[in-house]
C-alpha cells in the first residue's frame, strides 16, 4: 500500500508529462522534481512534487495504479475518493480518463477494480461464517449496490450527461445547503449492476458532451460521480450497517484558460511554468 495512503494524506499531486509533439523541450525530469531551463539550460523555474512523475509514454494501467488504484481499497471501507484532472489542451486528460478501443482508460480500470474489491469483501464476509459455523439464520449478510451521475458545467449551466436515464425529464441544476455544500441536483442516477456495463454508459454521455476542438480552448468541466452503498445485516443482534462512499472524477477545462486568468492577477515566474508542462 502506498505510503501516503497509509497515512493518510488527504491530496496528492500526480503529474504525467504530455505526449509528443506537444511536448515541451525546456524540461528537465529527476526524481521528485520538474525543472524549467533558459536557452543556457539552466533552471528558471521548478516545480516540486511528493507524488510520481509519469512518462507520456508510460501505459493507462501505470498511470491508474499510482494514482486511482492504490486508493480504492479505502473507498470499500467507506472512503470518499475525489479526482481532478488538470492540464494543458491536448495533454491527454481526457484520454487517460477513457482510454480507446485498444486500451482501457482509468475510469474503466476503477470500476473494474471496484467491483472486483466489493466481490470479494462479500467472498471474505461467506467464508468467515463458514468457519465459524453461524447458521443461516444467524448469520452476517452482506451487499452492495452501484450508482453513477454523469454531468457537464457548460456555460454557466449543467448538461445531464446521462439524460437518456433522466426518467422524471428534471432539470439538472446547482443547489447550495449547509449540509452538503454545493451539489448537482436533478441529474439522473443509473444503476451499475456489473463494470461491464458502464462503458455503454460512459459511451452514451459522450454523445451529450461539447465536441472537442483542439484550436478552441473551452471552459467546460466534467463530473463523474459513482455512488457506493453497502449494507450488512447482523441476523442474530438485527443490526443492520449501512455503509455509503463515492468516487468523484472533475475533468477541468484546459489548464490555459486558468493560466490566462492567474496572470491576470499575478505575472510571477509560478504561472509561466507550472501549467505548461
Amino acid at each position: 500500500m502506498d505510503q501516503n495512503a497509509q497515512q493518510g494524506v488527504p491530496i496528492e499531486i500526480m503529474i504525467k508529462i504530455k505526449p509528443e509533439p506537444q511536448q515541451r523541450i525546456d524540461l528537465k525530469i529527476y526524481e521528485n522534481k520538474i525543472s524549467l531551463l533558459d536557452q543556457y539550460d539552466r533552471a528558471v523555474d521548478e516545480f516540486i512534487t511528493n507524488g510520481a512523475i509519469l512518462e507520456s509514454a508510460d501505459a493507462i494501467r501505470n498511470t491508474f495504479e499510482s494514482t486511482v488504484g492504490k486508493y480504492l481499497g479505502f473507498v470499500v471501507h467507506g472512503v470518499n475518493l475525489s479526482i481532478f484532472t488538470f492540464g494543458s489542451k491536448g495533454s491527454g486528460k481526457t484520454f487517460s480518463l477513457q482510454g480507446n478501443q485498444s486500451e482501457s482508460g482509468v475510469l474503466g480500470l476503477r470500476v473494474e477494480t471496484l467491483f472486483a474489491n466489493l466481490e470479494s469483501k462479500h467472498a471474505a464476509i461467506v467464508e468467515e461464517m463458514q468457519k465459524l459455523n453461524v447458521p443461516e439464520v444467524e448469520a452476517t449478510t452482506y451487499t452492495y449496490s452501484v450508482r453513477m451521475k454523469y454531468v457537464e458545467v457548460r456555460d454557466e449551466g449543467v448538461i445531464d450527461l446521462l439524460q437518456k436515464y433522466n426518467y422524471y425529464k428534471q432539470p439538472a441544476q446547482i443547489n447550495y445547503s449547509e449540509f452538503e455544500g454545493y451539489t448537482v441536483q436533478g441529474a439522473a442516477w443509473v444503476a451499475l449492476t456489473n463494470s461491464m456495463a458502464f462503458p455503454d454508459l460512459l459511451a452514451e454521455g459522450e454523445k451529450f458532451r461539447a465536441p472537442f476542438e483542439y484550436n478552441k480552448v473551452t471552459k467546460n468541466t466534467t463530473m463523474l460521480t459513482i455512488e457506493i452503498t453497502q449494507t450488512l445485516d447482523n441476523k442474530a443482534t438485527r443490526d443492520v450497517k449501512v455503509i455509503t462512499s463515492k468516487i468523484n472524477i472533475f475533468d477541468l477545462p484546459s489548464a490555459d484558460i486558468l493560466a490566462d486568468h492567474f496572470r491576470n492577477l499575478s505575472n510571477s515566474m509560478e504561472y509561466k511554468g507550472i501549467y505548461a508542462f
